[in-house]
């Protein structure tokens, strides 16, 4: 049996020759006596151990790196998510949601539950470097060669059971993460645990209220993640002045045997590490929209990168570029005799400089699988006694003491959910480009020549979106902003229109989705009364077109108050209680465009809001659970939707009788009359619809059926007539009427018996 004495020599022993820190010693030797367990106290250093740094884990475990390091890298990062609320103080809503955000106020960090700061079950996730790993295989090395040192039979060596590599680099991490987590609870104001079980109830009325299944999918919880890196090569040639090359400061952070295998596989390491610097795009084409993509973590360990690139690569602040050329040029020239000493050895040291950063580049981002084929040729070689000697050493010169650490924080994603109306032609669901197209008064030769670069140019359509008219205060006002922090690169302008921003991906962002879409020139409506009278007797609500903003990154989750407050910036409306009036209208109001043609005219209560660009949103928007943003396109597929439109025919139209008896349907306006309908009614009509001519390069040859469940209709003049109908989901309603070369049937124009056309085409509203 192992006696306690024994135990902890080995302790003792790597406490004091080999500079390991007394939680780094117990975790190597795998005993119970040592560790504290079965009511056990555990084993305690002969004197109190306050050393800050540690050959395995490089003080990254004791209480001081924590509370002195670590967190005030969180708190920093964790700043833009918990500063108290502030409202605009300006009667401008709009003007104070599309404007800049409150400056961070330089205050304490509050982890407040009560606005919507709640630290995530996987928070923190840390990344601690696998030179862990290494040294903690050394270290094993070191107790075993003791142990047999101890004893001529090997009888000592064969009583312990040490834990291996990959057992020791998991337990440090754990600790780590367990360390910083009891950290950040002690900044919580309120209990989590208890908020969340529905023991705490005292929120107040400006405070963020999510229910049981938002917080158990932890929507717009915050993340927290921390990378720890070894401290460069560079930095350590200065503290080590006796040190000649490269290579003996190489050695003074990992052993030989590593040092060699990081030789052979230099050239694949190397490509590893470009292609995480310069990772695929995303998305192809080239709209200059942002795109929302990439993972805070990832996004983290991208700029620590690049940044560790472009010191190495310009580490005196010179111009990377120019200095480059600088050395090409130099070296492509013979010097003069007097210039050789001097070039010699300028060249000696900026390749020294050169080498002590591609060492750095190998040991800080060294991967799980290269320290798994050293442990593999360890075990195969044998090699445990110059492994040994080798880690004695490291307490002696104690290189590489210290880390540079990393913090990222995020907010998880959560969605808002509403119903938009759009009552005007010239703005775009979501942001509309086009690739330019060569002048009319150019050459061909020239237009040409000039293809490759003008498809790279996009010109905008329409004046503005409903997505950036929802977006932007909802983003602003809303949540406080989106946070760039966690971006692989800081966007300079908001939806990416500079030229340095074209396709870029970035995670924060406040990402639109609507139940389908209607195209540019499509209004997007209410009913009129007529068909809200006829919609209530068989219980059916028609509203807008529902959409969920899917939020990543937010600086913080909304509340009813500051939603309310969207509703009112995006509607430019005193009053955020905008219903549908349903007094019947005294007729339809026709009025002519500048050539000519029949126009309708919106009544005012067929859209939310007063917003003169034309969007505008229902009270209220509510903060909804993931299941509510995957389910928007099946839903939308079920519906019923309601559409107007203005029709031209070359066929004499004499009355509107006539025009109702050879559609078969009823006089638009009496929707609600459904008792009026005479035996001449046709609807629900079936018709058979082959995929779009205007589609067809962007989806597959096929012939669909479609319901048109009603339809009504009114005479303008000879040749003009409108139509109200409702169709099934997924109807192309402007083939209906004009019936796309035959594709469509049957149709207005097959039914008129004439050549049929669509001017004017409105969505009025979708049924729930």
């Amino acid at each position: 049996m192992r006696s306690t004495s024994s135990i902890s020599s080995v302790y003792e022993f790597l406490s004091r020759e080999c500079g390991v820190c007394p939680t780094c010693a117990v975790l190597i030797v795998n005993d119970d006596s040592i560790r504290g367990v079965n009511g056990n106290d555990g084993w305690q250093p002969s004197q109190k151990d306050t050393r800050s740094h540690c050959s395995v884990c490089f003080g990254l475990m004791t209480p001081s790196y924590i509370k002195t390091i670590v967190m005030p890298k969180i708190m920093e990062s964790m700043r833009p998510y918990c500063q108290p609320r502030t409202h605009p103080t300006s009667t401008n809503e709009r003007s104070c949601a599309v404007g800049t955000p409150c400056q961070e106020q330089n205050l304490p960090v509050t982890i407040n539950p009560n606005d919507g700061n709640f630290l995530s079950k996987d928070s923190p996730t840390v990344n601690i470097p696998w030179l862990i790993a290494v040294r903690a295989h050394a270290a094993i090395a070191a107790s075993q060669a003791f142990l047999r040192d101890q004893t001529s039979d090997n009888s000592l060596a064969s009583g312990f059971s040490l834990r291996t590599a990959e057992e020791i680099y998991n337990e440090i991490k754990g600790n780590v993460r367990s360390s910083i987590r009891s950290s950040l609870d002690s900044f919580s104001n309120m209990d989590q645990d208890s908020f969340m079980n529905g023991v705490v109830q005292d929120i107040d009325e400006n405070g963020v209220h999510l229910s049981s299944t938002l917080l158990e999918e932890e929507s717009g919880f915050l993340g927290i993640h921390l990378l720890f890196l070894p401290a460069s090569l560079t930095e350590m040639k200065s503290k080590f002045n006796n040190v000649a090359n490269s290579n003996e400061i190489t050695l003074l952070v990992i052993p030989k045997s590593l040092q060699s295998l990081l030789q052979r596989n230099k050239q694949k390491l190397h490509q590893n590490h470009s292609r995480a610097l310069n990772p695929r795009k995303r998305f192809r084409g080239n709209d200059p929209t942002l795109k929302q993509g990439g993972d805070p973590r990832c996004n983290l360990e991208f700029r620590v990168r690049s940044m560790f690139a472009e010191s190495n690569a310009n580490p005196n602040g010179i111009d990377q570029h120019n200095s480059s050329i600088k050395r090409f040029k130099s070296d492509d020239l013979i010097s003069s005799e007097s210039d050789e000493v001097v070039d010699g050895n300028s060249k000696s040291a900026d390749r020294n400089t050169d080498e002590l950063n591609t060492w750095s580049t190998l040991i800080s981002w060294l991967q799980r699988s290269t320290v798994f084929e050293w442990l593999a040729e360890e075990a195969r070689n044998g090699n445990d006694t110059q492994l040994a000697t080798w880690f004695r050493t490291l307490n002696q010169t104690r290189a590489l003491s210290f880390f540079s650490t990393h913090a990222a924080t995020w907010r998880l994603p959560f969605c808002i959910r509403g119903t938009y109306t759009k009552s005007r032609r010239d703005v775009s669901q979501t942001p509309f480009f086009v690739p330019s197209s060569p002048s009319l008064s150019m050459t061909p030769q020239f237009a040409a020549k000039e293809k490759d670069h003008l498809s790279q140019r996009m010109i905008r359509k329409g004046i503005s979106s409903v997505e950036e008219e929802i977006c932007t205060p909802l983003s602003l006002l809303g949540c406080g902003g989106i946070s760039n922090q966690n971006n692989q690169k800081m966007p300079s302008t908001a939806f990416g229109e500079g030229e340095d921003n074209v396709g870029a991906t970035v995670y924060g962002m406040c990402k639109f989705h609507a139940s389908g879409r209607e195209d540019m020139d499509v209004r997007m409506l209410l009913p009129p009364p007529s068909v809200v009278t006829s919609a209530e007797k068989s219980n059916t609500k028609i509203i807008g077109r529902p959409f969920v903003c899917e939020v990543f990154d937010a600086h913080r989750l909304p509340s009813k108050l500051d939603l309310d407050r969207v509703v009112k910036a995006v509607n430019l409306s005193d009053s955020i209680n905008d219903e549908i009036s349903t007094t019947k209208e005294n007729g339809e109001e026709i009025e002519n465009d500048k050539n000519g043609w029949p126009r309708a005219l919106v009544e005012p209560n067929q859209f939310y809001g007063t917003n003169p660009i034309g969007v505008g949103v229902s009270s209220p928007l509510r903060i909804v659970p993931s299941s509510s943003f995957a389910g928007l396109q099946s839903e939308t597929e079920e519906k019923v939707k309601f559409y107007a439109c203005v029709c031209w025919t070359d066929t004499c139209i004499h009355s509107d009788e006539d025009l109702i008896s050879k559609l078969g349907c009823v006089q638009l306006g009496r929707e609600e009359d459904t008792d009026g309908q005479s035996s001449l009614y046709k609807y629900p009509l079936k018709i058979h619809q082959s995929t779009p001519l205007r589609v067809l390069h962007r989806r597959s040859s096929d012939v669909r059926s479609r319901l048109i469940l009603s339809l009504s209709a009114k005479r303008i003049d000879n040749n003009w007539f409108r139509l109200r109908l409702s169709t099934s989901s997924g109807t192309y309603v402007k083939e209906f009427v004009h019936g796309d070369c035959g594709r469509t049937l049957p149709s207005i124009q097959s039914m008129l018996g004439g050549r049929t056309d669509i001017t004017e085409l409105d969505c009025e509203g979708i049924a729930i």
